[in-house]
């Protein structure tokens, strides 16, 4: 380049590639700040949690882990590791999220609803291959670790070690940029990562879906070949220890006899004979990828898929499986198997599955691309390994997508017109179908409303779907957010925060459901809203004991039940329409829609998504107006009292360990019935979304709701008849261990009576 006093990174802005806006970060970045997670409290605080910490350990915490077999709502034994590695995620909202690092590793992923895998996955990677005239002068993985991880020897043949000093990363969720230098080429890739999180869309933003676009730059003076692999086994999540009742309801085994109401295929429920089977596809004229299907952590079937665009310049193949495990090539041949699959053109193609001992192992595959490109492209050939292998370690199959393209030679020496091509690929995870631990509610993924449930035709149209339609992902997505960016009256910091703060969103264990299935249920109760299906055949619990709402009513005679009807009628519209949302509190604290955390953190969807907003709130309405009886063992007494209160706000909607929104107040800490923020919480967010949305129906909704809580609050809490609510001296508010007596700062709330 004849500039080098001017940066890459700038001059691709001013190509205007980048972004200007987000966050920064080269790939050799160090972090100078070093957190841990908080362990030992302060001598002053040992009297107050001494005893409830001896009630936490020997009366929950050992019962939970080694009788119960499941992981506690709060760990305070095993915390998460603190790894500052982490950039934008990719995925839309409640479809299960995978996590990037700034260096482009795929990093922390949450595909089983509300469970966590941070581990790395090391064959998830991109590789460039770069030739001139037929000879190959560049082939490397783009990660700047030196050597693949302990658990992937199979790997070290791969060309590791991409110089971390070249390597630029720009996050501004949902999108986010990373660049690689490869300064003797004079050349430049640049990825961009794009998400279909999209405000006031509730189509596009549920999908399981991501697209990477890349750019390649060239300022050489040679016609050079680039091919960009794509590589794919994703997460591998532990195998969580199975509790007795991990499929059972409290009731008895999930009822089967109801399966022919729902729009599920059983099809999906069969018993595989394999652990993991790859495939290559088409669909369309332009739209080529593989697929894996595998079943993650032992209990999750999901169908991983990777595609590319054939363009004109651009010429796509394909690898069905490769072998990366140590014990990879000791299994034993099976017989092949044939199935007939529908391709995306609609004609039948015969794909022949061979074991995976005949798929070619890493280093034949990475010899492979160094010496031209995937050879040949088996387009009707895939892989198996088996249930009963003999391998004691399971084989790992990975695929892989390569997309080549001819660069021209730059034929003018300036910075700003270097010869470009582009390339695009696509992922999707196909896990339509989830339970959570107790497995007495079987839920279908939110956009599974639009594609099929099962795993090859499904996946396959989700790939599709997102390249033909990402570029209007991004055309909205600028639309949302350059108002902001391009306004000088805010600080750059404030641009980049605004947004990348949303990733919780995505990366939050967050799941948008629809229930299809409850243990014994009804067919009548097929129409009821989604909160009621799920809570309906429940011991111990009244949905609506007071009659607040109209869901009781049959036929309205008064002019007070007539708008009951009507608001409830507008209530169960919109519960229909959305379903079930839910995001986790925190990584450490597993508790779905903790809601004094919420009423911080809703801004960001009544203001992109009021639909969700709305639904969540009236699901939390109609937790606080109903009773569970349910006995609770409560850590901070010691005492068993009922699991909710009626018209008290829930601090929870439940951990995915247990049953959401069955089995709500998954914080046993406290008795949070006694809290005297939630209920005042509750009361402003209703104000304010209506104030928002100016939806009346809403409101109408929430008054009686509204006014019965107020009326029980100052009951219960005003104690010198001024009417303003005191605090107890106990922990009674959301700052858990902290005390306070007298007037109370959400008193605030009563002012809006």
């Amino acid at each position: 380049m004849d500039e080098p006093q001017i940066s890459v990174l700038e001059v691709i802005r001013k190509l205007g590639i980048v972004p200007i806006y987000g966050w920064e970060a080269r790939f050799d970045h160090e972090y100078k700040i070093k957190c841990r997670p908080f362990t030992v409290p302060r001598a002053s605080q040992m009297s107050d949690i001494l005893g409830m910490s001896f009630r936490y350990a020997f009366r929950f915490y050992i019962k939970k882990r080694f009788i119960q077999h499941r992981s506690p709502f709060i760990d305070a034994v095993s915390h998460v590791p603190w790894r500052p590695i982490y950039g934008v995620p990719i995925g839309g909202i409640g479809s299960g999220s995978i996590g990037r690092g700034y260096c482009g590793e795929f990093c922390r992923s949450s595909l089983i609803p509300g469970m966590y895998c941070y581990d790395v996955q090391p064959v998830d990677q991109f590789i460039v291959t770069v030739r001139k005239s037929d000879v190959t002068v560049y082939h490397q993985v783009l990660s700047p670790l030196t050597k693949p991880p302990s658990n992937a020897k199979r790997l070290k043949k791969w060309k590791w070690g991409f110089d971390p000093e070249n390597g630029h990363y720009v996050g501004l969720y949902p999108r986010s940029w990373t660049v690689y230098e490869i300064p003797e080429l004079q050349l430049v890739l640049v990825c961009q990562q794009i998400s279909p999180v999209i405000p006031h869309d509730y189509q596009e933003t549920c999908l399981p879906v991501a697209i990477f676009y890349w750019k390649v730059i060239s300022w050489n003076n040679e016609d050079l070949r680039v091919t960009i692999t794509f590589s794919w086994h994703g997460p591998n999540p532990r195998k969580r220890s199975k509790s007795s009742d991990v499929s059972k309801s409290e009731n008895g085994n999930i009822s089967n006899e109801n399966t022919a109401n729902t729009h599920v295929s059983t099809s999906e429920n069969a018993s595989p004979v394999y652990s993991q089977r790859s495939t290559a596809f088409s669909a369309g004229d332009n739209v080529l990828g593989c697929l894996l299907e595998r079943t993650i952590g032992g209990e999750l079937p999901c169908c991983f898929g990777i595609a590319a665009k054939s363009m004109d310049k651009v010429e796509v193949s394909r690898c069905p499986g490769f072998c990366f495990h140590d014990k990879a090539l000791h299994g034993t041949l099976h017989d092949s198997r044939h199935n007939p699959e529908v391709s995306g053109n609609g004609h039948s193609d015969l794909i022949t599955y061979l074991s995976y001992t005949k798929a070619p192992s890493a280093s034949q595959f990475w010899n492979n691309l160094q010496y031209g490109q995937i050879p040949p492209d088996f387009h009707s050939i895939g892989y198996t390994v088996p249930l009963d292998s003999e391998a004691k370690k399971s084989p790992k199959l990975a695929i892989a997508v390569s997309a080549t393209t001819n660069v021209p030679r730059c034929s003018i020496a300036n910075n700003l017109n270097p010869s470009q091509s582009e390339l695009e690929f696509a992922i999707t995870w196909h896990s339509p179908i989830v339970k959570f631990r107790t497995g007495d509610v079987v839920y279908t993924r939110r956009y599974v409303r639009w594609f099929p449930v099962d795993g090859i035709p499904g996946a396959k149209l989700l790939l599709k779907h997102a390249i033909d339609n990402w570029r209007q992902w991004v055309q909205k997505i600028e639309d949302w957010q350059n108002p902001i960016l391009n306004n000088q009256s805010l600080p750059n910091w404030y641009k980049s925060a605004l947004f990348n703060e949303l990733y919780y969103l995505s990366d939050g264990g967050t799941v948008w459901l629809d229930p299809i299935q409850v243990d014994c249920f009804k067919s009548d109760l097929l129409n009821c809203i989604p909160l009621d299906l799920v809570r309906s055949y429940k011991n111990g619990v009244d949905l609506d004991p007071y009659k607040l709402t109209g869901r009781k009513i049959k036929t309205p005679t008064t002019v007070t039940e007539d708008m009951k009807v009507d608001s409830w009628d507008h209530r169960a519209r919109l519960s229909r329409e959305i379903g079930l949302f839910g995001y986790l509190e925190g990584h450490e604290y597993r508790m779905y829609n903790t809601y004094d955390v919420h009423h911080d953190a809703s801004w960001a969807l009544i203001k992109l998504w009021p639909k969700i907003q709305l639904a969540l709130n009236y699901d939390c309405a109609d937790l606080a107006i109903a009773e569970d009886s349910t006995s609770v063992y409560y850590i901070y007494n010691g005492k068993k009292l009922s699991r909710s209160s009626e018209c008290a706000v829930v601090h929870d909607f439940g951990d995915p360990e247990d049953e959401p929104w069955r089995c709500t107040n998954a914080y046993i800490m406290f008795p949070t019935d006694k809290w005297k923020d939630l209920n005042s919480k509750f009361i402003l967010q209703v104000w304010r979304d209506w104030r928002i949305t100016q939806d009346h129906q809403y409101l109408l909704y929430m008054l009686p709701i509204v006014l019965r809580i107020l009326r029980k609050s100052l009951v219960a809490w005003d104690s010198d008849d001024d009417g303003l609510i005191e605090n107890s001296g106990f922990p009674d508010q959301t700052y858990d261990v902290w005390t306070a007596k007298g007037l109370t700062f959400v008193s605030r709330c009563e002012c809006l009576v």
